[in-house]
């Protein structure tokens, strides 16, 4: 790409600031951070959550607001282009700068200022010297920065810089691991110090303007009990502003110290030495850290109104004998002079042109060496002299706002956040990310060996994603499940102690761990219909005594009274106790009950005897209420334990069908809301006897309430897997598809939706699919003959195909293809994929998927039509990290050279290295070392066949690579030299010429033509013209640019061409260094004619301008130290 060519929706200033400073920083100005005193860092681990649970907690909380947004487009490593500069490293973080999509809705603080591109903070790989030491810190300063900008108080603060969204990036060597991607707010103009760089100084009403932003940034910090810790002018980005033109705002939290008691001490977690206050290392009280803050900013006005990078230079040294600069600056902190001997650098740097009026002021007001003297509010009244609003507004702490914050931070509170948004909005948000799953999975299993409420808040959102049909992620065999189940009854969850013995014995298993009976009779107390079940069949001497203590209990302490009676009538409904139920109604005992406690005749559902009907229709007469409601009405009534509601519920649920038919026959005027929640509860469970019943009832007693609106919303409630499989699972066992088919034709009977309607992606068929009941899909498509009018539902079963394959859904995907929904060779998508390619583009890594394509007999290189296409299933199994499926398509013939692509066409290995700059290396020692060590042969060197180019042509011709810093790029380079044998094909010509180093020199690539240098690259080599010559053109290109630029006066474009130009000539001079010459035209003119004469120079002939023409060099890359395997 020519660099001179503005990006789609980035303009020239988004563009210069893409280029880092040639200058790394002074040792002196290097944040340093103390890990000791990182937050969490001394606490232990049962009041400290792992991280990512704290920021999945901030993630969904600020999904509801609809504040976020979700950049997919920028996971897509494969797709990496010029249009996503970097424009920041640091230690935690690489910066890219990325145009908005066309399908994004840009976030309305973006939005506001006509921003058309934002920026995401991804993890900086090379910081990775010790994996898990990096991550944490990793992590723990992510959260940090979203404890800080989600804040309800500086949302919308113009002065702390915006976050916009946050994304997550699978690890690309280990997939199991997820980087959470900050999204933020794009800064056009830069940091503070590169936007005085570029404006040459700034004026002092833009000076004060921009100051005033940073003090008013800190105010509202502080008000929120937040210290930013590392305050200079690199942490001030400067934006557009739409009346002011510019505007400063806070940035970079990693070292904030976040919500901190007042009650105690704290250190700061680190600080950039240069610029904190003399006490920064001390321990120190809330507002003692806020007036470090206050220290380091008064720093800042003084770097800012001298315009230089170090102000300390300006203070006479002779006002010292230390000339150590580290001891040097801490004896000038600490001198109480200090302040003045700042405003006499003013006087010193400008004697015609004098400092501004705000000048003295703020520094005395904020530069204090005793920690008490130093006050934002009177730096913040002083800059804003001459503003009618800023800084003027009558400021008050946000303590209570602050407290309410806070509290949604809690571990418990956090759980619950997360437990709530199972399982519709955590596998909304995450299925297209495994990634997160694995990591989520695994920092619950730390929480839940500790032993509290957050724990079983844990085990309980651990065991339900386990158990999921839905995410087929992590250890989903029944040992792994019952081992949980054992950890949620140690907690002490009755819903699971209820359900554990009946779990294992369905699926012949052991209980984990030692199972106590006793939790079985803890809930029958309480109408557990599993536990009834499980004590009763498997365990009835225990039952036996169960009944017997239950009885006793409240005869002894019956005396007689009417209260009295009643207790021991619904103590032997409770048993079913049937004899005795009668002689207490004979006795006169009442039914009538007027708490939200369990009546009799709710316990009395509990009883599978034959006169349990008899009973209930006395319990009837004496009293007892058919509406009478036990629990909350807004319980949840469908999973483990028991419904809340009246006791048709009760029958309902325990699948009391006697007592249903009684309750039903006596009550002639059925409550809406009782009634529909009676065949909610059979629907849900597929109790499809019951639901006759019911459904009887109600045509004869008040058939209004079957409306086909009504019916639909129930059909769509039976379709629901996800939240109800477990409990069906347990009543039916290996019956439940029976339970399910005959459940659907008794709904179906009454109304039956359209066909149009079912496939709709909101129709039964897709919630079937997306949640994978698979028995449920399978039964719609043949009872409605869906594989018949598929043609007309086309992008539904499209939408379908790419669930299941993304989500590794087996049997739906065998589904589709047995009722022949798609032809083999049918293209997917806008982007015209092919099955294979659609499973390698959602990273599917069960072999299963591809096995069965290649079964079917789908050609193993086949690839789909247009350019996002271009790319054979082995190459997108290699882009991915995909080596498994990669080695199973070579071993079906794939052919691992086969070329696509522009000109030609270049190699999986060229075009990958070529397209993504930042490939990981894994990647590349894949194709060099472990393809040929399988057995597959070596791959071929020439990558560009056309043009006879090879591999190393692609790192010469990588986008932006002569103005990186070689993120990661010479050391993907130099270990694909080191895997060359023959070093002589450094110097091989392509068919325009050049050698790789020549076209490096022509795009002033530094980085490369110094890693060729040093690897043996012959510094004259090439034809029409050297390297030498070409470096210089190059050069001249960005002098003229530089030149143009300072006419023009652009913020940041003048910057550009001169970090451009000053690495042109450092590659000049490299090359001069090395031996390069010029040559002049007539030079190259014999060099041509005498290499075109010899043969040893040919252009690129016709027929290999196509993408399956034949390989014009059988030269492999020979691997040093293995030996090629026959294949």
């Amino acid at each position: 790409m020519d660099e001179s060519t503005p990006l789609p929706g980035l303009g020239p200033r988004a563009q210069q600031s893409s280029i880092n400073s040639a200058l790394g920083p002074s040792p002196l100005s290097t944040t340093i951070v103390h890990v000791e005193h990182q937050a969490g860092a001394n606490n232990p681990p049962e009041q400290q959550l792992p991280p990512l649970l704290g920021i999945l907690d901030i993630f969904l909380r600020q999904n509801e607001t609809g504040r976020f947004f979700s950049e997919t487009s920028s996971l897509n490593d494969v797709q990496f282009s010029g249009q996503r500069p970097i424009v920041g490293v640091g230690h935690h973080f690489v910066v890219y700068a990325s145009p908005f999509s066309k399908l994004d809705t840009v976030p309305d603080r973006a939005a506001k200022v006509g921003a058309e591109v934002f920026c995401i903070k991804s993890p900086n790989m090379t910081s990775r010297t010790e994996e898990e030491g990096f991550r944490n810190e990793y992590y723990h300063t992510v959260l940090q920065e979203l404890r800080v900008m989600t804040h309800p108080d500086l949302v919308d603060d113009e002065n702390i810089i915006g976050l916009l969204g946050l994304d997550f990036q699978e690890d690309y060597d280990d997939f199991k691991l997820a980087w959470p991607l900050l999204l933020m707010e794009y800064a056009e103009f830069g940091t503070l110090d590169a936007f005085q760089h570029d404006s040459n100084g700034l004026q002092p009403e833009l000076s004060r303007n921009l100051l005033l932003d940073v003090a008013l940034g800190l105010r509202s910090l502080h008000s929120c009990n937040i210290i930013h810790g590392d305050v200079k002018s690199e942490n001030v980005l400067v934006c557009g502003h739409s009346t002011r033109q510019y505007v400063a705002k806070l940035s970079d939290f990693g070292l904030a110290v976040v919500n901190p008691s007042k009650e105690k001490k704290h250190y700061l977690p680190g600080c950039t030495w240069l610029w904190s206050a003399p006490e920064a290392r001390d321990e120190l009280s809330v507002h003692g850290m806020q007036l470090t803050d206050v220290y380091s900013f008064g720093l800042t006005v003084w770097r800012v109104l001298l315009n230089c990078d170090d102000p300390f230079e300006w203070i006479a040294r002779s006002t010292t004998t230390i000339y150590n600069q580290h001891n040097f600056v801490d004896q000038i902190k600490s001198n109480i002079a200090f302040p003045q001997m700042i405003l006499q650098t003013f006087s010193d740097l400008r004697q015609q042109n004098p400092a501004p009026l705000f000048a003295g002021p703020v520094i005395t007001s904020t530069l204090s060496l005793d920690p008490s003297q130093r006050d934002i509010e009177a730096a913040i009244l002083v800059l804003s002299e001459g503003s009618t609003t800023r800084g003027k507004d009558v400021f008050s702490d946000h303590q209570l706002n602050n407290q309410a914050s806070w509290d949604l931070e809690t571990p418990e509170a956090v759980m619950t956040t997360l437990a709530d948004a199972f399982p519709w909005e955590i596998t909304k948000c995450f299925m297209a990310r495994p990634s997160v799953f694995y990591l989520l999975i695994q920092d619950l299993e730390i929480v839940m060996s500790w032993n509290s409420t957050t724990s079983l808040l844990a085990a309980n959102l651990c065991f339900e994603i386990i158990i999921s049909p839905q995410i087929q992620i992590g250890d989903k065999g029944v040992k792994n499940s019952s081992r949980l189940l054992s950890r949620l009854c140690e907690l002490g969850s009755q819903a699971h102690r209820s359900i554990a013995h009946l779990y294992c014995k369905l699926n012949q298993t052991e209980f984990r761990g030692n199972f106590d009976l006793s939790w079985l009779e803890d809930t029958v107390w309480q109408g557990s219909y599993f536990a009834i079940q499980t004590l009763q069949t498997d365990f009835p001497d225990r039952y036996l005594e169960w009944k017997s203590a239950v009885e006793g209990d409240a005869s002894r302490e019956c005396l007689g009274s009417a209260e009295d009676y009643q207790r021991m009538l619904i103590a032997y409904c409770r048993t079913g106790n049937i004899k005795q139920c009668h002689a207490m109604l004979d006795a006169g005992a009442s039914a009538f009950t007027d708490w939200d406690e369990p009546g009799p005749l709710h316990f009395l559902a509990m009883s599978n005897d034959a006169q349990a009907p008899a009973v209930a229709s006395r319990l009837i007469d004496a009293g007892a209420a058919l509406d009478h409601w036990e629990g909350n009405h807004s319980d949840d009534i469908l999973l483990f334990d028991k419904p809340s509601g009246t006791p048709l519920h009760w029958a309902v649920w325990h699948r009391n069908l006697p007592l249903i038919r009684v309750l039903t026959e006596r009550d002639y005027h059925p409550d809406e809301e009782n009634a529909k929640r009676a065949v909610l509860v059979a629907a849900a469970m597929y109790l499809y006897d019951a639901l006759e019943i019911l459904l009887d009832w109600i045509t004869i007693r008040n058939p209004k309430i079957l409306s086909s609106e009504w019916i639909t919303s129930l059909l769509s409630t039976a379709t629901v897997h996800v939240l109800y499989h477990l409990p069906r699972f347990l009543r039916h066992g290996n019956k439940v598809s029976i339970a399910m088919s005959q459940t659907f034709e008794q709904l179906l009977q009454i109304h039956a939706p359209p066909t149009a309607e079912l496939i709709t992606s909101a129709g039964l068929v897709s919630i079937a699919a997306i949640q994978n009941h698979a028995e449920l899909f399978r039964y719609l498509i043949v009872r409605f003959e869906l594989y018949a009018t598929k043609n007309g539902s086309r992008e539904t079963f499209e939408s379908i195909h790419a669930n299941c394959l993304m989500s590794g859904f087996i049997d739906i995907f065998d589904i589709l293809y047995e009722h022949r929904f798609f032809p083999l060779d049918h293209l997917f998508g806008t982007d015209k994929f092919t099955g294979m390619q659609v499973c390698l583009a959602v990273r599917q890594r069960n072999l299963y998927f591809i096995g069965r394509f290649l079964e079917w007999g789908c050609p193993v290189d086949g690839m789909g039509v247009g350019t996002v296409a271009e790319w054979t299933p082995f190459a997108m199994a290699v882009q991915c990290g995909l080596y498994d499926i990669a080695n199973l398509l070579l071993q079906h013939g794939a052919n691992k050279e086969f070329t696509t692509g522009w000109l030609g066409g270049t190699t999986p290995l060229f075009r990958m290295l070529h397209s993504w700059p930042d490939v990981p290396i894994s990647r590349v020692k894949y194709l060099l070392q472990e393809v040929p060590r399988q057995g597959f042969g070596h791959v071929s060197f020439i990558g560009w066949p056309a043009n006879g180019a090879n591999v190393l042509y692609s790192f010469a011709m990588a986008v932006w690579s002569h103005y990186r810093s070689s993120y990661k790029f010479t050391e993907t380079m130099k270990y694909v030299l080191s895997m060359m044998a023959d070093k002589s094909c450094l110097n091989t010509l392509d068919r325009t010429g050049c050698t790789a180093l020549n076209m490096a020199a022509r795009s002033g690539n530094l980085e490369v033509a110094r890693t060729l240098i040093e690897a043996g690259a012959d510094v004259n080599g090439g034809l029409a013209i050297s390297p030498l010559n070409a470096a210089m053109d190059w050069r001249e290109k960005w002098v003229k640019k530089e030149r143009e630029a300072m006419g023009r006066s652009v913020v940041g474009e003048r910057r550009h061409a001169t970090k451009i130009r000053m690495r042109a000539e450092e590659l000049i001079q490299l090359l001069r260094m090395n031996g390069a010459r010029e040559r002049g035209f007539m030079e190259n003119q014999r060099m041509m004619i005498s290499t075109v004469t010899s043969g040893n120079f040919k252009l690129p002939s016709a027929e290999l301008l196509t993408p399956q023409g034949p390989q014009i060099c059988q030269r492999k890359m020979k691997i040093v130290g293995t030996r090629a395997q026959a294949h």
